[in-house]
């Protein structure tokens, strides 16, 4: 017998236990309540974000936040974006920033101020991020309008390409134009 029935047999006073019809009753409920039970856990995971599925996420995006979001983006950038916009339900400066960054798992950031002008530079990508397009859009229509907006990406230098201990024909075996050799992300597959 299951756990379930035991647990429901103990709820009974004792002279129902010797009655088969109990017993029988018993029986065909208690894989209902298993049922039931694992469907509570199920239902808890659809309420926090990082454990939502698909329904869950749907939910957060239409009912609560009603955010429209692309239909070939995958379950982590989605969480990402409800996690931005609940971030952003406060105030916008840089450590909402950096949550914000993170929410999307966009690695380290810095932000600065310079010459009335906002500037956001990404420490870890050499080109924009998957789901980019969402970060830029929060920060435009959140951040005060008298501010201008620069984000930079990390980039190479030639200490970089140093390092790597490529000769110049290694590079050019590489068939990259000057403008991938300066985004850089080509370092990381070498």
């Amino acid at each position: 017998m299951s756990d379930q029935y035991e647990k429901m047999k103990k709820y009974l006073p004792n002279e129902f236990n010797e009655i088969l019809e109990i017993d029988s009753i018993l029986q065909a409920e208690s894989p209902e309540f298993e049922d039931i039970n694992d469907s509570k856990e199920d239902i808890k995971n659809e309420m926090f974000i990082d454990t939502a599925t698909n329904y869950g996420l749907n939910r957060w995006e239409k009912n609560i936040l009603n955010i429209n979001p692309k239909s070939d983006t995958n379950l982590n950038d989605r969480r990402g974006t409800i996690k931005s916009y609940l971030i952003g339900l406060n105030k916008l400066n840089a450590t909402r920033i950096q949550e914000l960054a993170q929410a999307f798992n966009y690695g380290q950031i810095n932000v600065g101020l310079l010459n009335s002008t906002l500037v956001i530079t990404f420490l870890d990508y050499y080109s924009p991020p998957s789901e980019y397009s969402d970060f830029y859009n929060y920060i435009v229509t959140r951040k005060p309008a008298h501010l201008g907006l620069e984000i930079q990406f990390k980039t190479i230098n030639w200490n970089n390409v140093e390092s790597l201990n490529l000769t110049w024909d290694q590079i050019e075996n590489l068939n990259l134009t000057w403008t991938e050799i300066e985004e850089g992300s080509w370092t990381n597959n070498v």
